[in-house]
């Protein structure tokens, strides 16, 4: 796999909310989250922010989004079992215990909140998600490239010490891009 060798060379920053989710607070001060695709996208959204709270490796958070999303295109699982799903997949360098403590307390919220507040102040303004920005910046034609070919994506804008899976990857299977590279 062509990203295991490009993650030394990544600096990610991953937002994992929906691009609407709402939260909202009740008389007593309990926070409730609305998803656009209802309460397992929320349950979903909640165990990634729980994830990644663990600080995990690029790699093995990559891999576990990656089982994680591909194995939840079978809706309609309830709480348990998302968490149980989860919990199935999750790479060994990361506790379930504290997953499962941050899910189910008070720190799960702050993420999404904190989450939530980062993504309202992006401009421009998060249109879908996934959503692909390279420092920090938005570009439909980028992002577009990305999600066919990450690898050449991050290769083409990688300015210096490329490393060699970018000259590999490139030239073998897309030497159109060589050619754009090219001033």
């Amino acid at each position: 796999m062509f990203l295991s060798k490009l993650v030394l060379f990544l600096a990610a920053t991953v937002c994992v909310s929906s691009s609407v989710q709402q939260s909202s607070r009740s008389a007593d001060g309990k926070v409730t989250f609305t998803c656009q695709h209802g309460d397992e996208e929320c349950y979903i959204n909640r165990i990634h922010a729980c994830v990644l709270d663990q600080n995990p490796s690029s790699l093995d958070f990559v891999n576990f989004i990656y089982k994680h999303l591909s194995a939840t295109d079978e809706r309609d699982r309830n709480e348990r079992q998302e968490l149980e799903l989860a919990k199935s997949l999750l790479p060994s360098s990361i506790s379930w215990d504290n997953v499962s403590d941050c899910y189910h307390g008070d720190r799960g919220t702050e993420l999404l909140l904190s989450y939530e507040d980062r993504q309202s102040k992006l401009n421009p303004e998060l249109p879908w998600v996934p959503n692909v920005r390279f420092n920090g910046v938005y570009d439909a034609d980028i992002e577009d490239q990305a999600m066919t070919d990450l690898t050449s994506t991050v290769c083409k804008l990688l300015k210096d010490n490329k490393p060699d899976v970018c000259k590999d990857h490139v030239t073998k299977t897309h030497p159109k891009m060589i050619k754009r590279n090219k001033c």
